[in-house]
């Protein structure tokens, strides 16, 4: 105990006398590739042959699936239509297909981890204009996607690791950052709000198990395909992403890390609420990176971005307020996504703290109302409707994405969602922003 005690005065000495010590050794931990079994597990959608019993789900998946067949601008014909549906579900005709959604099971992932083309608005892709310009873009995420899973009883168990397919060539071409990758972690909402979506039906168990978590048909579906994903081609698809396609379309090499969170909200996203286990579990996906894509690892990781969406902001603030060598050192950049009044002032008070004087770090919110404390951000210029206002000495900026901003926007490229945007204002600028943002961010980050 004496030998405890000693040792520790003695960091605390070296700490005020500003000496650095040297780092603890790194954790690398075994990851194993999972990606053929989530596949498999996905595709056996609740409610149709051989998930037949519980919660049938043709509103949210299979509707959405033939809707985008029909009125995609790439199959235009009925033969093409055909082609695609075939391709989709193993039936020869559309007509059947379409007017049969509820009686058979869609493999619903066939082109995953190979994303089809594409298309929704994406915001405008340059940093030099402060105004968010909503653009209509087909993008071809050409993206390397895996699940990883972690050994033994940990959260969270499975890690929804994506990044653009040229990686491993652009690190080779600069072997002195062989492997220094970019780590963008995105911080879903806690599951607690709707557990009952997660835990009530026996057929959204995983088929293979028999356990809801993490293998669970709602856990891969909601968690994580369903936000590297674009479920249609409307603004009322809520809460699809397709953040595979943001980063695509923002031409950043970013690794976007998605951990597939508990539904326990005491536990979310288990060890990334921990700033020490979260840069261990970015170096070890480093670390798999780098053996698939035969790079050379380097000593540690590079610039890292936290995101999160709605009360997934939770989460970051809690990371944000952490003096830790993860938060001083490699967290450079910090994204709100439509965080809820009370968390989104938390969540700037605590992004202050972190950047302190540090010009390098970066705070990026888009939000359809304003906070209190929003114009710390601002450098105390005004907010405007649709337009970054940027701090005027630092990268900071506040996009300010109301009701004003969407409306004409949803009547001029959707006029035949305005009764839905009408009636559900609030929650469809509130998934429209982060299905449509994190292009920005990425376009005015440092990256």
């Amino acid at each position: 105990m004496k030998r405890n005690y000693l040792t520790g005065w003695i960091w605390v000495a070296c700490i005020s006398l500003g000496i650095r010590l040297p780092a603890q050794a790194p954790v690398i931990e075994p990851l194993t590739d999972v990606t053929a079994r989530a596949l498999t597990e996905i595709n056996q959608v609740p409610g149709y042959p051989g998930r037949d019993r519980g919660v049938v789900r043709v509103p949210e998946v299979i509707g959405p699936a033939i809707s985008a067949v029909a009125s995609h601008p790439n199959w235009d014909t009925a033969e093409k239509r055909l082609q695609l549906v075939y391709e989709l579900t193993g039936r020869e005709d559309y007509a059947a297909t379409a007017q049969q959604i509820g009686s058979w099971n869609i493999r619903w992932l066939p082109s995953w981890p190979n994303l089809a083309p594409d298309s929704l608005y994406f915001s405008g892709l340059t940093s030099s204009r402060p105004d968010i310009q909503l653009q209509r873009h087909w993008v071809e995420p050409r993206m390397k996607s895996f699940v990883l899973e972690r050994a033994g009883d940990v959260h969270p168990k499975l890690i929804s690791v994506t990044y653009p397919e040229h990686l491993g060539e652009r690190l080779r071409e600069r072997p002195s950052e062989a492997a220094a990758m970019p780590f963008l972690v995105y911080y879903h909402p806690t599951l607690g709000q709707a557990t009952s979506s997660y835990n009530t039906a026996e057929n959204l168990k995983s088929q293979q198990d028999g356990n809801y978590y993490p293998y669970g048909w709602d856990f891969l579906f909601h968690v994580f395909w369903k936000y590297l994903s674009y479920r249609g081609y409307s603004v009322n698809m809520e809460y699809s992403m397709g953040l595979a396609y943001q980063l695509a379309a923002s031409g950043k090499d970013v690794v976007l890390i998605i951990p597939v969170l508990s539904k326990q909200d005491a536990i979310n996203v288990g060890d990334f609420n921990d700033p020490g286990k979260s840069l261990d579990l970015l170096r070890s996906i480093q670390q798999f990176v780098a053996t698939q894509e035969r790079v050379r690892p380097a000593a540690d990781v590079g610039r890292v971005a936290l995101a999160g969406f709605s009360n997934g902001n939770n989460m970051v603030t809690s990371m944000l307020a952490r003096n830790h060598l993860y938060l001083r050192q490699f967290v450079k950049e910090a994204y709100m996504f439509d965080a809820p009044a009370t968390p989104g002032v938390s969540w700037i008070n605590a992004a202050k703290v972190w950047a302190g004087t540090d010009t390098s770090k970066v705070i990026r919110i888009y939000a359809q109302s304003q906070f209190v404390n929003s114009r710390d951000i601002t450098g105390g210029a005004a907010l405007r409707s649709g337009i970054a206002v940027n701090h005027p000495a630092r990268p900071w900026s506040v996009a300010l994405l109301d009701r004003p901003y969407w409306s004409p926007l949803v009547q001029i490229h959707e006029p035949s969602s305005t009764d839905y945007f009408q009636s559900r204002t609030y929650w469809a600028i509130h998934s429209m922003i982060p299905a449509t943002m994190l292009t920005d961010a990425l376009s005015r980050s440092r990256f």
